[in-house]
């Protein structure tokens, strides 16, 4: 019998394998997941972290870059220079005063003090700067409904320890309270401090807080205002008003005046 068209003898016909719908489908949408499983799309590059070592060395050699300022320091409520009786506080501060009044509470009370550091990467930095200093870490994050970090900072409330909050941070605006500070107090009965740091011969970095730090051997004032007593069981208004009053206590004290530049912008978006 001839063979029929198409066919040749002792082969088979082969066909085109036809893949069921959904695996086009399921190959589609892992291109699209962000190039994890496909060799041809990019590859997100990993951020390199600082080594530990580094992080540890870079702080120590702050705290030596610190004592060449001739610093004075004016505490009209005892916050510090005291018998340590207001102990524990709320210690509030703007964050573009980070580094100069990280080494400015006595040996004496920093062990009794700690700050707030994320619970990211860049928290991880936070943290080991502040155990050089003599400080104990909370970790939470401030910006993702802060409920965590307020857990752990009434926890060190409660454990004896005051703890130091940037009002304004961690990414501004400027000049600007934001409630975490004035919430903590409402719901612990401590009282809120301003601490403020004032250097005219100074350096300053780039970056949405424009961060201070002073020059070697120049002059710097450290102050501490009163405390802020505040007032259980507010309502959204009033805490917003509290905000208002915790920022004109801490601009009463700041003075970001330069030596040979113009006078500063104090608007909180500035």
């Amino acid at each position: 019998m001839p063979p029929r068209a198409g066919f040749k003898r002792g082969r088979m016909p082969v066909r085109p394998l036809r893949a069921p719908g959904f695996i086009p489908a399921a190959a589609y949408i892992i291109r699209q997941w962000k190039g994890s499983f496909v060799a041809d799309a990019p590859k997100r590059k990993k951020k390199k972290s600082v080594p530990g070592w580094a992080i540890t060395l870079a702080a120590w050699m702050f705290r030596a870059f610190r004592h060449t300022w001739r610093v004075r320091r004016t505490d009209r409520a005892g916050i510090v220079d005291g018998d340590g009786k207001p102990w524990p506080v709320i210690a509030v501060l703007w964050h573009n005063r980070i580094p100069a009044l990280a080494d400015f509470i006595p040996r004496r009370l920093q062990r009794k003090a700690a700050g707030l550091a994320s619970a990211s990467r860049d928290g991880e930095v936070a943290a080991r700067v502040l155990h050089v200093f003599g400080y104990q870490a909370v970790r939470g994050s401030s910006s993702r409904g802060g409920f965590e970090a307020l857990l752990g900072l009434r926890k060190t409330l409660e454990d004896g320890y005051t703890v130091a909050l940037t009002v304004d941070g961690p990414r501004g605006p400027r000049y600007e309270v934001h409630p975490g500070a004035v919430i903590l107090a409402e719901q612990t009965g401590i009282p809120i401090v301003p601490f403020a740091l004032r250097s005219p011969d100074r350096w300053e970095m780039k970056g949405w807080d424009r961060m201070q730090i002073p020059k070697p051997f120049s002059k710097v004032e450290f102050i501490i205002g009163d405390p802020i007593a505040i007032p259980p069981d507010l309502t959204p208004a009033q805490r917003r008003e509290w905000c208002l009053t915790v920022r004109d206590a801490l601009l009463k004290i700041t003075d970001d005046a330069r030596a040979g530049h113009p006078p500063p912008d104090r608007s909180p978006a500035g």
